[in-house]
Order: C-alpha cells, then sequence, then structure tokens
C-alpha cells in the first residue's frame, strides 16, 4: 500500500461519521451554517478550488443517500451514477450562497436530484430492481419479509417516495414538502396516509416500523462502485507502463481518492527501486490551480521526521500535478484495531514516533487537524526491530488538511475533534465566540484519543444517525471518557490530562511523547523486580549461609565467655569466703588481743609469762595480717576478674543482640524476595497459560478454517454435479418435447390423408322374390374401412 491515500472525503467541514447503514450522518442547522463558514474560509489560494470545498464540504455529506435516492428514482445505478455526476459539477455552479440558502442545502440536493432524475428518465421510469441491489432483509417473519419485498418491487408507487426522503434520508416534513414541490401541510396528509398504507403491510410484523421503512429502501453501498468511477471532468487513469518526467514507470493503479489516483511506481534511475506516485485526477487551467496543487507538497517539504510521510519528487503531466513518496507494506491503524485491540506496549512503540513526529510539525508551524486511525499507516519494514512487532514503523499520512497556525481551516472527523474545534464547527454568527483557540493542542487532544481507542475500541463514541450536530455540541462542552477496562485505570488519568477540556492544561507533543512511558510502567516493575530477583537472589543467598556461619561463630564465643564468667564468678566466691574467713580470724585474733591486755592490767603473771605470751600473740598477729594481705590481694585480682568477665559478657551480649536483629531483618527480606518471586512464578505461569489458550485457540480456528474449507469444496463439487444433472435434464425434456412435435405432425397427416380418400359407391339391392334367395346385402360399413377403424393408434411415452 501507498504511503498516501488521498482522501477528499475529509475536506474541511467534512464529517466522516456514518450511519449504522452505511449512509453519511446528516447535519442539521448548525452545521448547515458552519459549511457555509467553513467554504468561505476554506476558498483561498491556498485552499483549492470552490468546486473543491463544495463538492467536499457540501456533497460529501449527503453523497451516499443521494446516489441510492437517485438509483431509486431512475431504476439503474449506472443512470445514478451519470446523475450524480451532473449533480457535483451543478453544485459547483450554483455558488455556496444558493445553495445553503432555507430550507437548507440538503433540501435543496435533493430536489437538484429529483428534477434531475426526471429529466433523466424521460418519462415513466422503469422498475427499480434490474440492476439494483436492496440490502438483504435481517432475519425476520415471513410477513415481515413479504412487506419489505413488495415495497422494493416497486418504491416509487403512491406515496413511498415521502417514506424514503422521510425515513430512509431523514428529511424533515417541511425539506420534503420543498423536495417534492407541495405545500408543508399537503405533504404532511401525504405522508401520514403513506404510513398508513406502510402500517396495513406491515399488519403488526414490524415493532418499528420507521426502521423497517429504512430497510425497505436500503441498496447496496454504492459509494465503492460510484466512487471509483470517474467523474466528469477528471482525466481517464494512466496506462500502465507509462512513464512520467523520463524516470517513474507506472507499475499498477492502487486506490483512488476524492482528488488523486495513486499508482506504484518504478524508478528507473535506481534498480530495484519503487515508490509510491500520487496524481491529481484534474487539470490545472491557471497559476492559481497549479499553486493550489502544491499546497500539500509545501506542508510535506516543510518538515523532516521518519514518522512523516515525506515526498522525493514532483512533477507536471498533462497539466495534472504529481508528486512521489516513498512505497510502504503494511497497514493503517484503522485496519489494525479492527482485529483487536492495541496492547500497552505496542501502543508505546506506535505513539511516542507519532507523538514526536507532531512536536516536529508543531515547531515548524503546521498542524495536522485530522489525527485519526485511518490517518496512520504501520509500515512494515525488513530489518527494523529485532522482533516482529517492532518492525512496524507508524507514519502520519495524508497532510490534504493540514495547515499553519497563521491559517483558519476547519477541518477534520467529528469523532476526533477537540473541543475547540468542535465549539468553531458549531458556533453560528451572532453567538458568542468559542472560549478557546485553535492550535497545536488540538492534534495532542487527536493523537490522545486515537490512543484511548486502541486500547479499548469497543467503548469508543460514534455519531449516530443525523445526529451529527449534537455530537459536535457536545464535543464542544465534554471530553471523551478514559477506557473502563480494570487493567487500563491507572491510564485514567494521565489521559484525563492528555485530553482536558482547556488546550493549555495538555502537554505539548514532545512532552506526551515523554509521558506515554506510563504505559509500559507495570511490566517495567515487574521486571525490574525479577531483574533485581535475579542479579541478587544468589548474592543473598550467599549473605544467608555467611551470616549462618557467623552466627554460629558468634554464639559460640557467646558460650566461651559465658563458661568464662562462670569460673570467674565462682572464683569471686571463694575469695570473698577466704575474705569471711581471714576477718573471723582477725575478729578472733583482736578478741584474744583484748584479752591479753586485760590479763597483762590485772595479772600477777612474771615478765618471762608474759613476754612468752606476747611474742606467740604477736606471731599469730603477723600470720593473720600476711593471710589477710593474700586474701585481699587475691580479691582485688578476682574482682578484676569479674569485671573483665562482665564486660566480655556484655560484649558478647550485645553482638548476640545484634545478630539476632540482623538475623530478623535478613529473614524479613528473604520473606519478601520469596513474595515477589512467587508473584513472578505465578504471573509467568498465567503467561504461559495465556500463551497456552492463545495457541489451542489458534489451532481450534485453523481446524475450523479447514472443515469450512472442505464443506466449502463439497458444497461446490454438489452444485457442479447439481448442475450437470439439470443440464441432462434439459437436454433430454428437449429431445422429448422434439418427438411429441414429430408425432403430432405425423398424426396430422394421416388424418389429411384420411380425409382426402374418395368415398365408395353404393350398390344397387335387388328385389327379393319368393323364389329368389334373398342375397346378404352388404352394408357400407362392411364395404369401406372405416376411418376409425384405419387410424394407427399412437402411443407417446412421456420423457423422464
Amino acid at each position: 500500500m501507498g504511503a498516501e491515500r488521498d482522501s477528499g472525503a475529509t475536506r474541511a467541514a467534512t464529517p466522516s461519521a456514518r450511519e449504522s447503514d452505511g449512509r453519511p450522518a446528516a447535519p442539521g442547522p448548525k452545521t448547515q451554517a458552519t459549511l457555509q463558514l467553513a467554504a468561505e474560509r476554506l476558498v483561498s489560494g491556498t485552499a483549492g478550488t470552490v468546486q473543491d470545498v463544495l463538492e467536499g464540504a457540501v456533497v460529501g455529506h449527503y453523497a451516499e443517500g443521494l446516489r441510492q435516492y437517485l438509483a431509486i428514482r431512475t431504476g439503474d445505478a449506472e443512470r445514478a451514477k451519470a446523475v450524480f455526476s451532473q449533480l457535483r459539477d451543478r453544485v459547483a455552479a450554483v455558488g455556496i450562497e444558493e445553495l445553503s440558502a432555507p430550507p437548507g442545502a440538503r433540501a435543496r440536493l435533493y430536489r437538484m436530484a429529483r428534477e434531475m432524475a426526471a429529466a433523466e428518465a424521460g418519462g415513466p421510469a422503469k422498475a427499480a430492481g434490474g440492476t439494483l441491489l436492496f440490502v438483504r432483509p435481517s432475519p425476520a417473519p415471513p410477513s415481515y419479509s413479504q412487506a419489505i419485498e413488495k415495497i422494493r418491487a416497486d418504491p416509487r408507487a403512491g406515496g413511498r417516495e415521502l417514506l424514503e426522503l422521510k425515513h430512509a434520508r431523514s428529511l424533515s416534513t417541511e425539506e420534503i414538502a420543498f423536495v417534492v414541490g407541495r405545500p408543508p401541510a399537503e405533504t404532511e396528509a401525504a405522508l401520514e396516509e403513506a404510513l398508513e398504507e406502510a402500517r396495513g403491510l406491515f399488519a403488526g410484523g414490524a415493532k418499528d416500523l420507521p426502521s423497517a421503512l429504512l430497510e425497505a429502501f436500503a441498496l447496496e453501498s454504492l459509494d465503492q462502485e460510484v466512487g471509483s468511477a470517474r467523474e466528469e471532468g477528471e482525466e481517464p487513469l494512466v496506462p500502465v507502463k507509462t512513464v512520467l518526467d523520463g524516470r517513474y514507470e507506472l507499475v499498477r493503479h492502487v486506490g483512488s481518492g476524492g482528488f488523486a489516483d495513486v499508482y506504484l511506481a518504478r524508478d528507473i534511475a535506481v534498480p530495484g527501486h519503487q515508490v509510491a506516485l500520487k496524481l491529481l485526477k484534474r487539470k490545472a487551467a491557471s497559476d492559481e490551480a497549479r499553486d493550489a496543487a502544491l499546497r500539500e507538497l509545501r506542508l510535506i517539504a516543510a518538515v523532516f521526521h521518519p514518522s512523516i510521510v515525506q515526498f522525493k519528487d514532483h512533477g507536471w503531466y498533462d497539466d495534472r500535478f504529481w508528486f512521489v513518496m516513498p512505497w510502504y507494506e503494511g497497514e493503517t491503524l484503522e485496519a489494525r484495531i479492527e482485529r483487536e485491540p492495541l496492547s500497552r506496549p505496542e501502543a508505546r512503540r506506535i505513539f511516542e514516533p507519532l507523538a514526536r513526529a507532531l512536536a516536529t510539525m508543531h515547531a515548524a508551524g503546521i498542524r495536522h487537524q485530522d489525527v485519526k486511525p485511518d490517518n496512520i499507516f504501520l509500515a512494515r519494514l525488513k530489518g527494523f526491530g529485532i522482533e516482529e512487532e517492532e518492525r512496524v514503523l507508524p507514519v502520519l499520512i495524508d497532510l490534504g488538511v493540514a495547515a499553519t497556525d497563521a491559517e483558519l481551516v476547519l477541518a477534520g472527523t467529528p469523532t476526533y475533534f477537540a473541543p475547540e474545534v468542535a465549539a468553531q464547527f458549531a458556533y453560528v454568527q451572532g453567538e458568542p465566540p468559542p472560549e478557546y483557540p485553535i492550535g497545536p493542542a488540538a492534534d495532542v487532544f487527536a493523537l490522545a484519543l486515537t490512543l484511548r481507542n486502541a486500547l479499548e475500541p469497543e467503548t469508543q463514541p460514534e455519531v449516530l444517525a443525523g445526529n451529527v450536530d449534537a455530537f459536535i455540541a457536545q464535543r464542544a462542552k465534554e471530553v471523551p471518557e478514559p477506557p473502563t477496562k480494570k487493567e487500563l485505570r491507572f491510564l485514567r488519568g494521565p489521559l484525563r490530562r492528555w485530553m482536558a477540556m482547556d488546550p493549555a492544561e495538555r502537554p505539548t507533543a514532545d512532552e506526551l511523547a515523554d509521558a506515554l512511558a506510563v504505559l509500559t510502567q507495570p511490566e517495567e516493575r515487574r521486571a525490574r523486580r525479577l531483574r533485581i530477583l535475579r542479579t541478587f537472589g544468589p548474592i543473598l543467598i550467599a549473605l544467608l549461609v555467611v551470616f549462618g556461619f557467623v552466627v554460629r561463630g558468634l554464639r559460640e564465643r557467646a558460650r566461651v565467655q559465658a563458661d568464662k564468667a562462670e569460673a570467674a564468678a565462682a572464683r569471686e566466691a571463694e575469695a570473698l569466703a577466704d575474705l569471711e574467713e581471714s576477718d573471723a580470724e582477725r575478729e578472733e585474733m583482736r578478741v584474744k588481743i583484748a584479752e591479753a591486755e586485760q590479763r597483762i592490767a590485772s595479772s600477777t603473771l612474771s615478765r618471762q609469762d608474759l613476754e612468752t605470751q606476747l611474742a606467740e600473740a604477736t606471731g599469730t598477729l603477723s600470720v593473720t595480717r600476711t593471710r589477710l594481705t593474700r586474701a585481699r590481694r587475691a580479691l582485688a585480682t578476682r574482682e578484676k576478674a569479674l569485671e573483665a568477665a562482665q564486660e566480655s559478657l556484655g560484649e558478647a551480649e550485645a553482638a548476640r543482640d545484634a545478630a539476632r536483629a540482623r538475623v530478623e531483618e535478613l529473614e524479613r527480606a528473604a520473606e519478601a524476595r520469596g513474595r515477589e518471586l512467587e508473584e513472578a512464578r505465578r504471573a509467568l505461569s498465567a503467561r504461559e497459560a495465556e500463551l497456552a489458550a492463545a495457541r489451542a485457540a489458534t489451532g481450534e480456528a485453523a481446524a475450523a478454517r479447514d472443515a469450512a474449507q472442505a464443506a466449502q469444496r463439497e458444497a461446490e463439487a454438489r452444485a457442479t454435479a447439481a448442475e450437470r444433472e439439470r443440464d441432462a435434464a434439459r437436454a433430454a425434456q428437449r429431445e422429448a418435447e422434439a418427438e411429441v412435435a414429430r408425432l403430432r405432425a405425423e398424426v396430422a397427416r394421416l388424418e389429411r390423408r384420411l380425409a382426402s380418400r374418395p368415398a365408395a359407391p353404393t350398390p344397387t339391392m335387388p328385389t327379393p322374390t319368393p323364389t329368389t334367395p334373398t342375397p346378404t346385402t352388404p352394408t357400407p360399413s362392411s364395404m369401406t374401412p372405416s376411418p376409425m377403424t384405419e387410424r394407427p393408434t399412437i402411443m407417446v411415452r412421456p420423457s423422464r
């Protein structure tokens, strides 16, 4: 697929929301005023021609409905195509003022279509049904289907045109009266009469009559069939193998948009190099038209970023502008999310480059103005990224409605409008002006909304039938709700900031690119925990082992110190016992000395006896003093040993307490790491289970596909056999009919031969006499054979 799709459908003031049946939703009175305002603002030297604006901004709203209405009016899709082309030229000729005059552009378009269809028919139109393909009726009771078929058999009978305009084309009664050229009161009465007839047809078989009437007039979409055809004033497709500018050889036509054709081309100057070549459909008839054709090219050339489509070359071919872009293989984001939502890691890989690309455009003073999934191309590049899902380069395409900061160009798709853009669209002259100006923040809003819808596409807002005005008015006052899935709730806060009502509260595109890292925060946290566990797990185990040995050594040391403390305590007890014994002996000696002194004082002993007793007492006192000194020294030594033992015991207890605290801390850390490891194991098991389920589902889908293909082949074989039997039966029938015709001709020939034979003469009968025996008179029946007896019996054997 090419790098750029021409999307004229998203020109200014052209919401691309569609009804449930594939028709464009119809805007109301406010949008009518906005159409005129947008058209007036877009008609400039750089915005395109008046015809471009009117075709895109006005006819684009009602194109599919007008085509189906014309097809039913003319009874033929090809005739409707020709009339629609004439209608577009007529719209371009009348001007925006006349077209938007009351009762509005829609009524005037349908009135033009009705008049042109009547002129094309040139009288009674042939019955609708020959070349028209109605939408297959939904499963319903037989009475409902029969009523649908009765209306479709002649959709123009009676007041059925009024029903079509009211319920299939969403026109009001006043608009219908203008279209058919009748007074409103008369139109309303005729419409009520037609509704009564419709109620009689359905006879209660339709619970919702308006929906039934919508289905009755619904044709298969003519958009692709008619849109692919060349309109009047557009040049035909250029034949393949045509070489432009002596360098680019057209290989094949890829597709067409509202204003240009896209081709796959071969660059002759660079062998093996393919490019996408975009060629405008219409010739540039003036210098102003040439300048307008260069608008998109100027905007593309103003910025460079890998995620913005680039142009390589440009030129003119038969007054038609062309330019060359890279050729990418891939799909749009819209096609991607139709299969399944994006995962958060995939969304980050896609939207970060897109945000950087928008930042590059905004730095150059350019707004994209139509950021949406259909304008984001996911190009698959070989060798770009290691993993398969990483080999995707997101590219912003379609700068056809981009604008500079100096331009006020209303453009985009309603479902991706920023509030300030919706306020500009809903603005009507005479009302208070919008509060916020349009700027680069509108692109940030659209990209954030695209991200939200890519993550949860099933809850994205839709524009209902005929409700474009209400949707735009609501968007001007409210922003979309963030995702509702449980696994996406953590994104509600960031998305509210990115899609804030006030543009000043939104981040810039660069800031948004940085903030998108939040998409993968849960996975990064789990990966970080697993990485820490893988890195420090073995170290933690080694530390636990070392700590075990340390604790064991400390415990052994504490036990030794405790034994030493107990021995010191025992020695201290012995020293105290010896001290008490010494004190007792000293007291005893004091008593004896006192007694001796008393005896000396009162004794009558001789001097020799006294000296002897005194020497004994002195000797005993010296011995006692020596014992006391020795006991005191031993006591001091034991007290020092006790103090050392107590100090060692305190150190041992402190070391024990520290070791115990460290053990508890390591046990808590090990428990936490164990929980993280268990969580990681559970997450890994869940991922493996999801992978197994996905593989099983893939296998079942493949088996179902094979079975369906086999059943299809069997059905095709049976159909082929049935066709052969039918052909054989028809051949036998033709042979039998030929044989019957031959036999009938033979019968007629025989009857003619019998009728042409002459009748036999009647003989004369003699008169009988008595003597003459009476002869036997032959009767005519006996003389002439009866034709009935001669007619042959013909038996016709019926053919089988």
